[in-house]
């Protein structure tokens, strides 16, 4: 089954609600870690990662990254340490519980927003994973979906986002109208973002081009 959706409790910073269900707490609510954290937290923690059968152990450890980037970010400012929790994160995307895999996008949205320029390595796994997920019919997914790309077009530096979102359109894979539909609301962002700037910008002339393929576009969902 898909698992209980975790529920949303202010001022608890308890990660089990009374019928059991994993809280997915919000940023502000989370609570600090013991200090100081043991030796080999991070091999703990990419342990839990890597455990689906341990459902809650991935919800744990989902949980504790999103409260290192709260609160001890410089705790992994080595890409050597970012890049498998990054690779561990995108796989529990495809969580059959959506309360697992939503916690993995969450964590990823505050990855991003802890991480900015540090998680432009990361964008040519984070973005196929995410656009995968805004797409979901399942709405409670696809909603948290849009939210961390859209931290991503925030966080990230703007050549590498745009030159990212540029790659995943110009691919063929992304023929979905409703995929191509998240990819240029990314690209409205990042254009925005950029602002006047953008002429300067090392892609405009690939940017022309997929602008006025988009405006030829018929397809009603872009």
């Amino acid at each position: 089954g898909s698992g209980q959706k975790p529920t949303r409790r202010p001022r608890n910073s308890r990660l089990l609600g009374p019928d059991g269900a994993p809280i997915l707490l919000d940023f502000e609510e989370l609570p600090p870690l013991d200090q100081p954290l043991p030796d080999r937290w991070l091999e703990d923690v990419l342990r839990k990662l890597g455990s689906p059968s341990d459902w809650f152990g991935q919800f744990e450890a989902l949980t504790d990254l999103r409260r290192i980037a709260r609160f001890s970010p410089q705790m992994l400012t080595n890409p050597n340490q970012l890049r498998p929790i990054v690779t561990n994160v995108v796989e529990i995307l495809e969580s059959l519980r959506s309360a697992v895999a939503r916690a993995a996008l969450v964590c990823l949205h505050d990855l991003l927003v802890a991480y900015r320029k540090q998680m432009d390595a990361e964008l040519h796994i984070v973005v196929p994973a995410c656009l995968r997920k805004a797409v979901d019919p399942n709405s409670f997914l696809a909603d948290e979906a849009d939210r961390t790309l859209q931290a991503m077009c925030r966080s990230v530096s703007e050549a590498k986002g745009l030159a990212a979102i540029l790659g995943f359109m110009a691919d063929t894979r992304a023929k979905n109208p409703r995929a191509r539909a998240k990819l240029t609301s990314c690209l409205s962002q990042l254009i925005q973002r950029i602002g006047p700037r953008i002429f300067r910008c090392a892609d405009i002339d690939r940017l022309t081009q997929l602008l006025a393929k988009l405006l030829a576009d018929a397809a009603g969902a872009v």
